[in-house]
């Protein structure tokens, strides 16, 4: 009887540190909630809010000049990619516009992501190395203050790890789940455009050393079930565009701002002083929109086209960039107050303490995922492994940030797949301590 409960309770007491570990993870984010969170909404999360807002209120998938005194015209259409704005609406529809909710719910969707980043990580190394990934990835200050945020990478984390575990399962343990990696690579796509470019790397990655006719078949699966996640979006945009538009109006914005003359690779909005950096559109009304993103397409692909080294030169600096680290945005964040009682005054110690939390931290994820990542192809590891997935997936979000623009959020993106190589090199660096002291 003994022996029986013993067994019964097995998987369970092995489980317990992580259960441990995802507990406090949840328990340091609702710290940092109250701690930490500033009042919304600036920037980004001010045009998801309302595009939210715009859904629920008037049914429309919207961004107005009511919403936003800057923006180019009166209405946009096209905004933002919808996943995350309908998220909201989700929860708006259901518990009434209050951003709190929004933020409990994502603190529990951070928990569900560390644990996905934990089973990828136990597939690829071990169990041990799963937790290091586990403790960083929940006491990081960016991936925890992150989901206190109206941002679109709390869905964007949850579905690549999501789309990296089927993925391994697919092609580790034959499970036949095609149907779910290409919906969620089609949810991920509907999140930010470019995650469709991930087709690429997986769709190589599976078939390498396993193409055959079943292989094919079920590629097939996958591409159809992710195209077919598109099709209602695709025919919104037909029926506001009268002509096919892939996902949102901005991608052109967006490659320009990291290929012109005045780029510097960063951030930077169209200035109206400097000419040709805003248009003269000879269009009207949405179809303003389309007029405008081809404009910045061509213009962008002329000086790529005129200039390549000075664009080879930008693009590199991005790549450097994105492991630069001084990062003052994150910094601030750790500057901003909120209203908890006991934490609440203006300390200055306080604030500089997680100043240098948040800074080390960043530096050291960037430090022990290239040594994981040295440690992990220094034993020549197969095309088919996991780790050559991952690599795959972190050079593939590289060369975005190169072609496209650098910015603090699209190098939080990159973390779900870093975590894992440092996870690595933690537990093998652990591993060896203890033997020289044992």
């Amino acid at each position: 009887m003994f022996d029986f409960i013993k067994l019964r309770l097995y998987p369970f007491l092995r489980a317990r540190p992580i259960l441990i570990l995802t507990v406090l993870a949840v328990l340091f984010r609702f710290y940092l909630l109250l701690s930490f969170t500033p009042a919304c909404c600036g920037s980004d999360e001010g045009t998801y809010h309302s595009l939210a807002i715009n859904l629920l209120r008037k049914g429309q998938f919207v961004y107005t000049i009511n919403d936003d005194s800057g923006i180019w015209k009166n209405i946009v259409y096209g905004a933002k990619p919808p996943l995350y704005p309908f998220f909201l609406y989700v929860i708006y529809r259901t518990f009434g516009i209050n951003t709190d909710i929004v933020k409990f719910i994502q603190i529990g969707l951070s928990a569900v992501t560390g644990l996905l980043i934990y089973q990828t990580i136990k597939e690829m190394s071990s169990q041990k190395a799963g937790i290091w990934g586990l403790i960083v990835y929940s006491f990081f200050w960016e991936t925890a203050h992150m989901s206190l945020t109206l941002m679109s990478e709390n869905l964007y984390w949850f579905l690549l790890s999501l789309l990296i575990v089927l993925v391994i399962q697919a092609r580790e343990h034959s499970k036949n789940n095609y149907l779910f990696i290409g919906a969620v690579l089609g949810l991920e796509t509907l999140n930010r455009p470019t995650s469709f470019s991930l087709l690429i790397p997986v769709v190589v990655w599976l078939m390498w050393n396993k193409f055959n006719l079943k292989m094919i078949k079920n590629i097939f699966i996958l591409c159809f079930f992710c195209l077919l996640t598109l099709v209602p979006w695709t025919l919104r945009n037909y029926q506001v565009y009268k002509q096919l538009v892939f996902v949102y109006t901005d991608g052109g914005l967006n490659f320009w701002m990291g290929n012109h003359p005045n780029s510097g690779g960063s951030y930077n909005i169209p200035n109206p002083d400097i000419p040709g950096e805003i248009p003269v559109l000879k269009t009207s009304g949405v179809f303003q929109e389309i007029e405008r993103d081809r404009y910045y397409f061509g213009a962008a692909l002329a000086y790529v086209k005129k200039y390549p080294l000075e664009t080879i030169d930008t693009d590199i600096r991005k790549v450097f960039r994105t492991f630069y680290l001084y990062r003052p945005i994150v910094l601030n964040e750790t500057n901003v107050r909120g209203s908890w009682f006991l934490i609440g005054a203006g300390s200055l110690a306080i604030n500089d303490f997680w100043e240098i939390y948040a800074s080390y931290g960043f530096a050291t994820v960037v430090i022990i995922s290239v040594f994981g990542m040295l440690i992990m192809f220094k034993a020549k590891p197969k095309f088919g492994s996991i780790e050559v997935l991952l690599f795959l997936i972190f050079v593939w979000h590289l060369l975005a940030i190169a072609f496209s623009i650098w910015t603090p959020r699209y190098v939080t993106e990159i973390y779900t797949v870093m975590i894992p190589f440092g996870a690595v090199f933690l537990s093998d660096f652990y591993s060896k301590i203890l033997k020289r002291h044992s």
